[in-house]
């Protein structure tokens, strides 16, 4: 898992899976036993990423996420509500907040709806899905603090992977990489161009 990158932001679902405790009594659920697995892998890596010394970075878009989702009853459980708590508390001189604007939200939204055309998918064969609002100020974010993404939804954030920047798969432990030819053909349309451009904070 060696990687080129000094540090990493976690995404809302790395946070779930780190701090969520396993399903009991799940003979035959494949979906509880996968939910299970997700839980020892995302604890795993996270000790990793500490070993190699990658550190974690916390946005702030994450904080806010996760205040709206413990105001859903059963959303989380008690205890992974104290855990996300203290992780918050361990990471608070790491927190990272992006430069966001409409225009910068907006263009990482329509370019990942765009790059569907190219079938730029993941290496267990998820096709690129066009992100929600949060999770496209965190690809903002990961790009204005120069850091890589750490999440278990990686077809919400291939994007930034097209970009040319670290995008580490939490559920299959692997950096993802998009082939050189579909990059090739990318990078030379025009649209990819001008989105390039402003996402980047470059011809805002």
């Amino acid at each position: 898992m060696a990687m080129n990158v000094a540090g990493m932001i976690v995404d809302t679902n790395f946070l779930i899976y780190k701090t969520d405790k396993p399903h009991k009594r799940v003979k035959g659920d494949q979906k509880k036993l996968q939910h299970n697995a997700y839980i020892r892998i995302a604890n795993k890596i996270w000790e990793d990423f500490d070993k190699q010394n990658i550190r974690l970075y916390l946005p702030n878009e994450v904080i806010r996420e996760t205040e709206v989702h413990e105001k859903v009853p059963s959303k989380y459980n008690p205890s992974q509500i104290t855990k996300m708590h203290t992780i918050k508390d361990e990471l608070k001189e790491r927190i990272v907040e992006g430069d966001y604007t409409l225009e910068r939200e907006h263009r990482v939204r329509l370019l990942s709806a765009y790059l569907k055309k190219f079938g730029v998918r993941t290496p267990s064969g998820k096709i690129i899905h066009y992100p929600g609002v949060s999770d496209a100020r965190l690809i903002i974010t990961a790009l204005d603090a120069g850091l890589g993404i750490a999440t278990g939804d990686v077809d919400d954030f291939l994007l930034f992977a097209v970009l040319g920047y670290t995008l580490f798969d939490v559920v299959n432990n692997q950096c993802i990489t998009i082939p050189k030819e579909d990059l090739n053909k990318i990078k030379e349309d025009p649209f990819f161009i001008e989105c390039e451009k402003i996402i980047k904070n470059n011809n805002v």
